[in-house]
Parts: structure tokens; sequence; C-alpha cells
């Protein structure tokens, strides 16, 4: 196909159609079919060569027997490779977005119950530490979105904090990110040594920030498994 969406046939160079539908090169191949059948060889190479490329033969029986499977091969599901069935059926898919989701649950309720306890939400005061200094910074948002069973512990800046003094930092660093503080049965305690929580702000107001319906939101569960294949997709591939 030619930039400008004209396809171009390989065979003739005509346009409107390809190779495969070449109604050129389908005459070609049906007068080669009929000279084998007037040989006496009804069923030769050319005539089953134009009956896979039409459907028929030329006594007008359906070759239903030269449709090869899709891609050649057994159709298997995406996600677990066993046969019968696709990802939007998949059984062991369903299991295993339910098991992130449950676990996902698990810590984003620990995570709500940490930010009221510490007091941490929109407008709580942080100092970190930079070149032995201390700068004073603002929580401003959070991205919570990027919360899930998987990503935790993978440090995410999930924390917007923006700098209380500009002329402290340098122009890129105004408005930057903090991983969540430690949080029992939640992530293992990866926030910098050389930050500090110095105002907290009333629990209410740190549970404030968190959106409703956030704890049971599964919206992540699509990205989270896209293009993604099972654990057992190898087994799988080769006993079913």
């Amino acid at each position: 196909m030619s930039y400008n969406g004209t396809v171009h046939c390989r065979n003739c160079y005509g346009t409107g159609h390809n190779r495969r539908t070449c109604p050129q090169l389908t005459e070609q191949y049906k007068q080669r079919a009929e000279n084998e059948v007037a040989q006496g060889e009804d069923r030769g190479h050319w005539h089953t060569q134009y009956a896979k490329r039409t459907g028929v033969y030329l006594d007008g029986v359906k070759a239903t027997e030269l449709k090869r499977s899709r891609r050649g091969g057994t159709r298997r599901c995406k996600y677990c490779a066993k046969t019968g069935h696709n990802t939007r059926t998949c059984t062991e898919l369903k299991e295993h977005k339910t098991a992130a989701l449950v676990d996902t649950k698990a810590i984003r309720a620990k995570i709500v119950a940490a930010l009221e306890e510490q007091g941490l939400g929109i407008g709580a005061l942080i100092t970190k530490t930079e070149y032995g200094e201390k700068i004073g910074y603002m929580v401003t948002g959070f991205h919570l979105e990027q919360v899930n069973s998987e990503s935790i512990n993978h440090n995410p800046n999930v924390i917007q904090i923006t700098a209380l003094n500009p002329s402290q930092v340098q122009s890129y660093n105004r408005v930057t990110g903090i991983p969540l503080p430690p949080i029992e049965g939640v992530n293992d305690g990866s926030w910098n040594t050389n930050t500090e929580l110095v105002g907290p702000v009333s629990g209410s107001a740190a549970v404030v920030t968190i959106p409703d319906g956030w704890v049971e939101d599964g919206g992540f569960l699509e990205a989270l498994f896209e293009d993604r294949q099972s654990p057992n997709w190898s087994d799988n591939r080769y006993d079913y």
C-alpha cells in the first residue's frame, strides 16, 4: 500500500486490489487448472491452487477441506495458551485479575488508614534535605492511580510536593514527587531518608484527599494485564 492509501497489485501493477485478489492472476490459475483437467488430472496442483484461491473447484464443488485454520494452527487463548476459549472467557485470567484486585484493595485500605493516622494529606508540610540543607515543601497532590499490588514495591512517587520557597531549588525540581512513607504490610519502607513530615494535617483532612471509591476501584486491571501471559503459559502451550 502506498502512503496515499491506494492499493497496488504486485502481480499486474494495477490499482484497487492486491495480489491475493488480482483477477488477472485468478484467471491464470483457472486456465492452468482447466489444462490439468483436460489432461485427465482432476485435482492437480494448479486446480488445487485455484480452489484455494476461490474456495471452489472448477465443477462448482466447495473446497472446504482446503481451508486452513486461523494462523495455520490451533487457536489458543492469548493469556493462558489453552484451547477452547479466548481471553474474554478465560477463567485463569479472571482468577488472576480477581487476586490482583483483592490484594490491591487490602493495600489501599492500609494506605488510607496510614495517611489518616500520620496526617499526610494536601497541605501537609515536608522537608527534604538537599546538599545538607533542609528545604520546605507542601503536599499539593497525589497520583494514587499508580498504586496497586504490583507497583507499590517499585516505590512510585505518588505524593506530589511543591517547594515553599522556589528560589531555594532549581526550577525543574520545584514541583517533584516522593514515595509513600513506610506503611506496615504495604511497602518496604522506601520513603527517602532525607524526607520528613514536619507539618501534618488533621486525619480527616488527609482522608478527604482520597477519591471516593479508590480502594475498590479496579480500573487499573486492564492496563496491568495488557499483553500479559499467564505464568503457566509455557506449560499450557504443550499440555493442552
